[in-house]
């Protein structure tokens, strides 16, 4: 009782304390470097638990002091060995046990039960099974692999000024409380932040001379590099980071199929379609074989002799879960992830789409502050349109936009909305001598 109240404890405080408010990316971002990766390490445990642990435990349960502990039998029951070997009867138990262990270190080959056993040793070589004994490490690296590019964009993106862990803690205090000055001043700070970030990365020098000539050429090239000043740093960092997700799920599947041998121009999921398909049964195909068989070499002071074994890899049905999931779930990532990139592109690289988006929601916060202005439920004149335009292209640019978009896709509207009122506030002020018509638009 007292271990479940512990557990639950802490998962509450996981929960609590958790990065899914963290506002530098999407869901499918998340995805990628946070779902992936802990899917992935989990199924290198459950592999490293079947290899290495139930190996260990066999062990254990030759030793005499613990050959009465219940706990250890049960569970050298539950994980077993990864390979078993049928082996003559002639065989002693520690002849069994070497024949095991040799078997699992030299790797194993594989020929269908309706062909005979190749003569040849070359030929028995060129069968051979090797990839179960790297499954753990290799799903290990896959998980790093996913991780990588979230690691390169938290590296960058602190350049422009934009604190986006800060930015999370706030939108968490502006989420979930109640009074309304404290969650006034939760927001106040927000839009601050996001106001200096912008207006301190808008006031770097100029570069004059031949860089100033160079200059946009090189911005149209290495525009994720050079352009801070410009305000459109994160927004292509943050495209090419989309990129770099899109590559690593490409490079997953050459993966796969270098580390599972697949033949050469077809990918392991197409393989197993085709097999399903045309009806042929794929768990049969000798790509995650059950049975298989190993040759060993035992040395006498006469000659050697060698020695073929049956054995059975239990490690393949959970090998064979893993990685026909794995492969579906890339190709799932993958296409979440270019249709991200593609959403992205679109509102980014579009101005008119980064003018809506703010004008949306400065309607949205006047609408809820009880209208715009005598513009009938937050409605913008037609002034008021023309200086929301510059206000999203002139001031906000398209990492001001980009940092809201973020922000309203990880905390909420409503939140977003405050924080764009506090900008477009303080922006009205330092034109405070325009002239409004009175059409709505």
């Amino acid at each position: 009782m007292v271990m479940d109240i512990g557990l639950f404890g802490t998962l509450r405080k996981l929960k609590v304390t958790s990065s899914s408010l963290r506002v530098d990316d999407d869901f499918s971002d998340r995805l990628n470097h946070h779902y992936s990766g802990i899917l992935l390490l989990i199924f290198t445990f459950i592999i490293s638990a079947k290899q290495y642990v139930g190996k260990a435990l066999l062990v254990l349960e030759h030793v005499n002091i613990l050959s009465k502990n219940q706990i250890i039998i049960y569970i050298i029951t539950l994980t077993g060995q990864p390979l078993q070997c049928w082996v003559p009867a002639t065989y002693t138990k520690a002849m069994e046990q070497y024949a095991e262990n040799y078997c699992w270190v030299q790797n194993t080959y594989y020929v269908p039960f309706d062909s005979g056993v190749p003569k040849e040793h070359s030929e028995r070589r060129d069968r051979k099974i090797g990839y179960y004994q790297w499954v753990p490490f290799v799903l290990a690296c896959e998980a790093l692999l996913f991780y990588l590019p979230c690691i390169l964009w938290r590296l960058l993106n602190w350049q422009t000024g934009v604190n986006f862990r800060a930015l999370s803690r706030m939108a968490l205090e502006a989420q979930s409380l109640a009074q309304a000055e404290v969650r006034a001043r939760a927001v106040h700070s927000m839009a601050s932040h996001v106001h200096d970030s912008i207006t301190l990365c808008g006031s770097r020098p100029k570069n004059s001379g031949c860089c100033r000539r160079i200059r946009p050429c090189l911005q149209q090239a290495l525009c994720f590099l050079c352009s801070k000043r410009h305000g459109c740093y994160l927004s292509y960092l943050y495209l090419i980071i989309k990129l770099l997700y899109l590559a690593n799920c490409a490079g997953q599947f050459f993966l796969l199929n270098a580390f599972l041998g697949t033949r050469q121009g077809e990918l392991f999921g197409i393989e197993l379609l085709t097999s399903m398909l045309s009806g042929r049964n794929w768990e049969e195909s000798g790509r995650f074989p059950r049975v298989t068989l190993c040759d060993f070499w035992v040395r006498t002071i006469a000659d050697n002799h060698r020695h073929t074994v049956q054995c059975v890899l239990v490690i393949n049905i959970f090998n064979e879960k893993i990685f026909v999931f794995l492969w579906f779930w890339i190709v799932l990532v993958a296409t979440l992830t270019g249709l991200s990139f593609i959403a992205w592109t679109a509102r980014q690289l579009v101005p008119a789409s980064r003018t809506r988006f703010v004008v949306d929601f400065i309607k949205l916060a006047n609408g809820s502050s009880g209208g715009g202005g005598g513009g009938g439920g937050g409605g913008l004149r037609r002034g008021e349109a023309r200086l929301a335009r510059q206000f999203a292209e002139e001031h906000l640019r398209s990492d001001g936009v980009f940092v809201l978009r973020l922000m309203a896709a990880n905390a909420g509207d409503v939140v977003t909305a405050s924080v764009v009122k506090e900008l477009w506030s303080a922006f009205k002020k330092r034109y405070s001598n325009c002239v409004y018509d009175s059409d709505i638009v």
